[in-house]
């Protein structure tokens, strides 16, 4: 241990006078790091990073020499700084992940704990080190240099109106497809129960998948035939309206005959599976874990299957900590504020679920983020959340209410039939001609005692 602690020293000492001597901490910004990455010399890092954000440049050798009298660099060529940048950052991540090892197994001998309590916390700390030592920091001067940049995202975003196929991931809701859901980005679904949280997940996974984009889905509550079925009812729908020439032949099946195990034609269905084969280029993956889902878990998942983007049906019934200081709230926090740092070192969006309470059933509309106790954690972490709320049989009311991309409090109607996977945006008059026409079957089925 003390040998790695003097070689953790020296490469410090000598990244500082590489550092110095190249004029420039650009590919130290670049790599992340920072203050606590000097465990021996962290005023020194400090000073050197203040030097430079004031005169634009590092302090000399001879500044930080007579500033820091015990500092000794070493004279002649410094090592590579790659090389050096790569040391101190696994030697940054080896110190940490033992000091965390320590803390568990004494959480694991202290009587105020149980094992199963420090191996959560072991996770989770985990989750965070590693969250840390992937991110890295990103200075853009707006007005100089970062002008190309911002160019270049605006040509991107241009370029994206005028051929769809360059969009963010596509959802079926027109107001997050004018640019597509962004990698790094957290959305999530509110509603009550049994009011489709998982259909409109499914949904936007099927849009995704026929753009061409990988999916690992998670799901919570179904079982993954149950998710197969409603995935592939929806995905007949998509077809019958963007390619029906290529399901000739092929009768429809629904998903309750689907559930059921009868009243479809199997020869068809088959046909049915084996073109999805030909035509969907990419996998939809259904990761059913044996024990309560963590971050931990679907960031493993992420870096097994490599996706384009992650659903999870749903968040509240995933594991955090279970740490017995714990508040619901603040383990959704935990929670939400993770699935947002997968989203961002994964460079992968995710989609999940929430349910809001018995007092949104009061409401007239969808319901809004105070409707969950929890509603500020997912207010802050998410990026886009979308209630929706079933009036009828056939119609749900949608509200954008949250888009850190463009306006909220938007609202829309869905008009579906569950049971053939059909969904489509539609406009107020044919949805309140919709919902005239279901109270009215609603009105004598209940005068029939049906």
């Amino acid at each position: 241990m003390v040998a790695l602690a003097q070689t953790s020293v020296d490469f410090q000492v000598q990244l500082i006078a590489a550092v110095v001597d190249s004029g420039t901490l650009r590919e130290c910004q670049t790599a992340g790091l920072q203050k606590e990455h000097f465990s021996q010399w962290p005023d020194c890092w400090e000073f050197v990073e203040r030097h430079n954000r004031q005169f634009g440049r590092p302090p000399t050798r001879q500044t930080l020499e007579n500033r820091f009298p015990k500092l000794s660099f070493p004279r002649g060529q410094t090592g590579d700084l790659q090389y050096l940048i790569q040391e101190i950052r696994g030697q940054w991540l080896y110190d940490q992940m033992s000091d965390l090892m320590e803390k568990t197994v004494q959480l694991m001998v202290s009587p105020d704990h149980t094992v199963p309590d420090a191996l959560h916390y072991m996770q989770t700390e985990a989750q965070q080190i590693q969250f840390r030592f992937g991110s890295k920091d990103s200075d853009l001067d707006l007005l100089r240099a970062g002008q190309m940049h911002m160019l270049d995202q605006a040509i991107r975003r241009r370029a994206a109106q005028l051929n769809p196929e360059l969009r963010g991931i596509q959802t079926g809701f027109k107001e997050f497809d004018r640019s597509g859901i962004d990698s790094e980005e957290l959305v999530v679904v509110l509603a009550r129960t049994t009011h489709g949280k998982s259909w409109a997940l499914l949904y936007m996974a099927a849009q995704a998948l026929m753009q061409g984009k990988k999916i690992v889905y998670f799901p919570l509550e179904m079982s993954e035939a149950q998710v197969g079925f409603r995935l592939h009812v929806i995905l007949q729908a998509i077809m019958q309206t963007s390619c029906p020439e290529k399901l000739k032949g092929i009768q429809p099946f629904l998903n309750r005959s689907l559930t059921d195990g009868t009243g479809y034609d199997f020869p068809s269905y088959k046909r049915f599976l084996e073109l999805l084969e030909t035509e969907v280029e990419v996998s939809f993956i259904v990761s059913k874990p044996g024990a309560k889902l963590t971050t931990s878990m679907v960031q493993a998942k992420i870096q097994e299957h490599q996706p384009d983007v992650v659903f999870i049906d749903y968040l509240t019934l995933m594991g955090s900590t279970s740490r017995n200081d714990l508040d619901s709230w603040q383990e959704i926090k935990i929670l939400t504020n993770s699935l947002k740092g997968i989203a961002q070192t994964q460079r992968v969006p995710v989609f999940t679920a929430a349910q809001a309470s018995r007092q949104a059933v009061n409401r007239k509309g969808p319901p809004e983020l105070d409707d969950i106790a929890y509603g500020d954690a997912i207010g802050q972490d998410a990026d886009r959340v979308i209630s929706i709320k079933q009036l009828s049989r056939r119609i749900t009311n949608f509200m954008i209410i949250k888009n850190r991309h463009a306006d909220s409090r938007m609202y829309g109607y869905l008009e579906h039939d569950w049971n053939r996977g059909r969904i489509k945006e539609i406009d107020d008059a044919r949805a309140m001609d919709v919902l005239d026409e279901d109270k009215i079957r609603d009105d004598l089925i209940s005068d029939r005692g049906i």
